[in-house]
């Protein structure tokens, strides 16, 4: 009797055993997989706030853009109809837009920086902000001499808005913003 005591006593503990082996590695492969889906999480929350960020940037610059192009066009046509009423009220937007362009192009170059990458914010400052400079000069300085030059100006500047509008979209849609641009490079 005392041979087959011990004998189920082993067999007790051979068993305690196991399960106390198999509950220490499901522990581990629980907490191992808890741990991945908490890190996945964790990288589609930044994604989201990224991506919302990156959305908001992209609204606000290309309405001012639009809205810097749309006022000087205004103003283009006011010079051509030589209305003076429209040529000063047209004069008055647009040196107001240009003074909240120039309050806002920085912080917006370095976001547009931060948020799209070196490319977006290169086009945006090697082909749309030095031809905004330009026929803001010419069209508050000499704008009846330079109709035809202001006009070929704000066409390129359309295209480039449009172009750099389009890297924007495609860099949001794929993913590539914020701290998420070097990750979709590797």
């Amino acid at each position: 009797m005392n041979g087959i005591r011990r004998h189920l006593f082993w067999i007790y503990v051979r068993k305690t055993i196991y399960a106390l082996i198999l509950g220490f590695i499901g522990s581990i492969l629980g907490a191992y997989f808890q741990n991945q889906n908490w890190r996945e999480q964790n990288e589609l929350s930044k994604l989201e706030t990224d991506r919302k960020k990156a959305e908001e940037i992209f609204s606000e610059l290309s309405t001012l853009m639009g809205d810097r192009q749309y006022k000087t066009i205004k103003l283009l046509s006011s010079y051509k109809q030589g209305d003076s009423l429209k040529i000063r009220a047209n004069r008055e937007s647009l040196c107001l837009q240009l003074e909240m362009w120039g309050a806002q192009k920085d912080r917006l170059h370095a976001l547009v920086d931060g948020y799209f990458g070196k490319e977006c914010s290169d086009y945006f400052m090697r082909n749309i902000q030095p031809r905004f400079a330009l026929s803001g000069n010419l069209i508050l300085s000499k704008p009846v001499d330079n109709i035809n030059r202001i006009e070929n100006i704000l066409a390129q500047i359309g295209a480039h808005i449009f172009i750099l509008n389009k890297k924007m979209i495609n860099a949001i849609k794929e993913d590539k913003i914020g701290r998420f641009i070097s990750k979709s490079r590797e």
